[in-house]
């Protein structure tokens, strides 16, 4: 069919209706255009919102999930790890978007994890903090608010440390896996992390002047990739050498 039969006939009827935000998840097949979805998805909740009447409804955004065989080393040429980083970029481009993540929650060989109830909660542990205003819960999993260079690693900032802060993963070791830098030659190496108040230092042994540092940056990483916040959100992948 057209495309503008999705809207006319999926999205238009339910205009009428009172509403008070959306749970979305989709992507996948888009993976290949991942440089332009930042624009498409920021333009279509411009547009649901306008449709409602009401340019701040509650958004939230589900990262895709995790698929094929899981990695604990960053993958630089990662497809699907830009595709989520343009689904963040809604997040950034426009006030009230929650993202959730799912990339720890997958599969090796389908795109739909077959573990819906942990993905709902996340999904509703957001969507009552920002339509319901429950406050007890931050709703949101830690997302990269900046970094800087500090000797030989790289300091990264967030956003949504919770109300309790960063920590591992229970069962997992103190450090932070899945981790990458990068040398003042662009060559990439496997790295570590470690917490360092809501903070966290990444470095590798073989790196002395480190230029950019990555998270997660994989299609389906491993238990290593183990940072979260206390409420128990895990961390969104990042890169620090992002074209954003």
């Amino acid at each position: 069919g057209a495309p503008y039969a999705l809207y006319d006939a999926g999205i238009a009827p339910l205009v009428p209706y009172a509403i008070r935000g959306f749970l979305w998840y989709q992507g996948g097949n888009d993976v290949p255009w991942a440089e332009r979805y930042r624009k498409w998805q920021t333009a279509m909740v411009r547009d649901w919102r306008r449709a409602w009447g009401d340019g701040d409804l509650p958004f939230v955004l589900t990262l895709q999930a995790g698929i094929r065989a899981r990695k604990g080393t960053c993958d630089v040429n990662s497809k699907l790890s830009e595709m989520r980083e343009a689904q963040i970029g809604t997040a950034d481009d426009l006030p009230n978007v929650g993202v959730v993540s799912t990339v720890d929650i997958g599969c090796v060989d389908d795109g739909h994890p077959k573990d819906k109830f942990d993905v709902g909660k996340r999904m509703c542990a957001w969507a009552m903090k920002a339509a319901y205003g429950l406050r007890d819960v931050d709703g949101e999993s830690p997302r990269i608010a900046g970094y800087s260079v500090e000797g030989k690693a790289v300091r990264i900032r967030f956003r949504h440390v919770g109300f309790s802060g960063l920590r591992t993963k229970a069962g997992t070791a103190s450090e932070v896996g899945c981790c990458a830098v990068q040398d003042k030659a662009g060559k990439w190496h496997d790295a570590k992390g470690r917490i360092d108040g809501e903070t966290l230092l990444v470095s590798a042994p073989d790196v002395a002047e480190p230029a950019h540092a990555r998270y997660a940056w994989t299609s389906y990483p491993d238990e290593t990739a183990n940072l979260e916040n206390v409420e128990g959100l895990p961390c969104l992948p990042f890169r620090t050498d992002s074209a954003k």
